[in-house]
């Protein structure tokens, strides 16, 4: 066999194994949109209420957590900032923490909550409004009696979060369906998580 016959067979079998391999790589993407968009269509809705929050720095950790869980829209009342003031400058504190989460979560600045929540049950008539509170009539986060009152794994949440020291208003946990609380150690001092920690806990908790 001449070298010329050699080199273009060589190259043939190079160009055969760069398309077995090419095709073996878009079978994995298309294997890991395919398995993604399956888990996404399983997952249970959640739009999250973020009402007179303070701090820029807590809304942009929700926005962050809320990407990573999958949330489906993001609700801001009251005083809570925006990732865009009303002018359309962007606030820089909340872009650094959410680290782009910002643009890739839908959100929106309601005059209140009940416009929030009057689109929540329009579009969901069969959702569940979930406060995540202390209070004397919560039920534990993660409990089987949490389960059992939402009423299904794929029942579409409305998730109140409040302010960093008040908590959700009195008037708001009228509004719930439900009140969750997240179980703490009885060995720990302190009384309650970080407006952001809770609400990343209690998203993780609901969507898993």
């Amino acid at each position: 066999m001449t070298d010329t016959v050699k080199n273009k067979k060589n190259m043939e079998n190079t160009e055969m194994a760069k398309k077995v391999l090419e095709n073996k790589e878009g079978n994995k993407a298309k294997n890991k949109t395919e398995n993604k968009a399956e888990n996404n269509s399983k997952a249970r809705v959640i739009y999250v209420l973020l009402h007179n929050i303070r701090s820029s720095h807590n809304v942009g950790s929700i926005f962050r957590s809320s990407d990573a869980f999958g949330v489906v829209h993001i609700a801001i009342t009251g005083y809570t900032p925006s990732p865009l003031d009303r002018f359309g400058k962007v606030n820089d504190t909340l872009a650094k923490v959410a680290l782009g989460a910002e643009s890739t979560v839908s959100w929106k600045k309601y005059s209140g909550p009940a416009s929030a929540l009057r689109e929540f049950k329009k579009a969901f008539p069969a959702g569940k409004v979930v406060a995540l509170e202390q209070s004397s009539e919560a039920v534990l986060l993660g409990s089987s009696e949490m389960v059992a009152l939402l009423g299904g794994p794929n029942v579409p949440v409305f998730l109140i979060l409040g302010n960093e020291v008040e908590g959700v208003s009195s008037a708001l946990l009228r509004k719930a369906d439900l009140i969750v609380e997240i179980p703490q150690a009885e060995s720990g001092t302190k009384e309650s998580l970080n407006v952001s920690v809770a609400g990343g806990v209690a998203i993780y908790e609901l969507i898993k």
